[in-house]
């Protein structure tokens, strides 16, 4: 995509207004479906520049991250939209220390009072081998941590079974 842009913007003199109009018309498609795609995605995007400004944000993170306000560009860094301290804090971290790779897990109470444990986790944003912001995904991993508290409740459970049994039969058999 980038080379075909490249190549139209060498010849854009030369082109009719109707083959700019379709170009224009192609693009605008192109980007509308890129969109789209982003949207529907079940992971939080959080896209930031250089300055931890926010670029792009899809429907998911804002489910998932709780906003102050709607968010948008305003100038301020990313961090300072965000509603709950622990995040707001990481990112901060992240964005003060110029630090990426690096992965957080959080407990959040909606507003329906149930939990949801989100994992966050920041990556560098590089375009053209220069780094120019950050990628922050957002995963809810409600259903893993549940399951992983009733495996252990179970595990519990069948341990306390066993030494029930053993009890019972010591005192069958003294």
């Amino acid at each position: 995509m980038q080379e075909f842009s490249k190549r139209v913007s060498q010849k854009l003199s030369k082109l009719s207004d109707a083959q700019i109009k379709s170009l224009m018309s192609e693009l605008l498609g192109e980007n509308a479906g890129y969109e789209a795609i982003i949207e529907s995605l079940s992971t939080g995007l959080v896209i930031v520049d250089k300055d931890w400004r926010l670029l792009k944000v899809n429907k998911a993170a804002q489910r998932y991250i709780p906003f102050k306000a709607a968010p948008d560009d305003d100038g301020q860094p990313v961090w300072r939209l965000i509603a709950d301290d622990d995040i707001a804090r990481f990112l901060r971290d992240c964005g003060e220390n110029e630090r990426t790779n690096c992965r957080e897990e959080y407990t959040l109470s909606t507003s329906g009072g149930s939990v949801r444990f989100v994992d966050i986790s920041v990556m560098p944003l590089v375009q053209q081998k220069e780094l120019t912001g950050s990628i922050v995904t957002v995963d809810d991993v409600t259903e893993k941590r549940n399951q992983e508290i009733l495996l252990h409740r179970m595990e519990a459970l069948a341990g306390l079974t066993n030494l029930a049994a053993g009890v019972a039969h010591e005192i069958k058999n003294p």
